[in-house]
């Protein structure tokens, strides 16, 4: 089985939150339909990256990223891991790389 099969056969769980910026998190709790506070997908990890990126959502570990674009935040960043194309989603750096600013 190729790489790019077993991302397409992979399915990874991840939780939605509202970004801890917003001043009114509830507002965004409701437009995405979110139960008690969380918002959870299942997603193919071929196309986790590409739909994260799309709905510009704070994959950083603490956060970081700032914006009123970002009213979602990945609570567990480490829910991305061995996900390839997660590279493609906003802030997200691979585990063992946030020291270092991703560079190298």
């Amino acid at each position: 089985m190729s790489d790019q099969d077993i991302q397409w056969t992979r399915i990874v769980e991840l939780e939605l939150v509202p970004h801890p910026d917003q001043p009114r998190p509830e507002i965004t709790e409701m437009d995405y339909g979110m139960r008690d506070g969380v918002l959870r997908m299942k997603l193919r990890a071929a196309t986790a990256g590409y739909i994260l990126r799309k709905w510009s959502v704070d994959c950083s570990p603490d956060h970081s990223l700032r914006g009123y674009e970002f009213r979602l935040w990945l609570r567990d960043h480490l829910a991305l891991y061995g996900v390839k194309n997660a590279v493609l989603a906003p802030g997200y750096a691979a585990p063992g790389r946030e020291l270092d600013g991703g560079q190298g």
